[in-house]
């Protein structure tokens, strides 16, 4: 066998090992309680003692966009006004009106963004602008129990 076919086969197996152990991870991380569903949202209900021991790893746990977690501390943008001002020099924005965009971010446990969905604006040209610099935002985490985990915050954007 050629050096050129046995480089095609051996990549065609890690291809194939690759998407194996995507499989097993997910189906891992989904059934933590073993013998209960696989739906997350349920898993979260009947699971509860083990929520936040799993909630520590990002990767491991995303609440949903309207699941309500109960925190010790809410995160807190740290660099908001930075991204205000950044929105504000964009270069396209002296044709746009100013306006209020409402964001619904996903924090990470590191404090970094992760996610976002524009809940309401009214100005629809106003809220791209927006998407393209809400990736820069910051936050200090929620905290319950003294441990980082991921959470969904509404933060609002008023440009002037």
């Amino acid at each position: 066998m050629s050096a050129q076919k046995r480089n095609f086969w051996i990549l065609l197996t890690l291809i194939g090992l690759i998407f194996a152990l995507r499989q097993w991870v997910s189906d891992v991380t989904q059934n933590r309680c073993a013998g209960e569903s696989t739906r997350l949202e349920v898993d979260r209900k009947t699971c509860s003692s083990h929520l936040y021991k799993y909630s520590q790893s990002s990767w491991q746990t995303t609440p949903g966009l309207y699941e309500y977690i109960q925190v010790d501390r809410l995160p807190i943008p740290v660099n908001k006004y930075r991204v205000i001002r950044e929105i504000q020099n964009h270069k396209n924005l002296q044709q746009i009106a100013g306006g209020r965009v409402l964001a619904r971010v996903l924090v990470s446990p590191q404090g970094r963004y992760r996610a976002h969905q524009i809940l309401e604006s009214n100005n629809p040209e106003l809220a791209k602008v927006c998407e393209a610099y809400i990736h820069h935002l910051r936050f200090r985490p929620a905290r319950k129990n003294g441990s980082s985990l991921s959470y969904w915050i509404n933060v609002p954007l008023y440009i002037p």
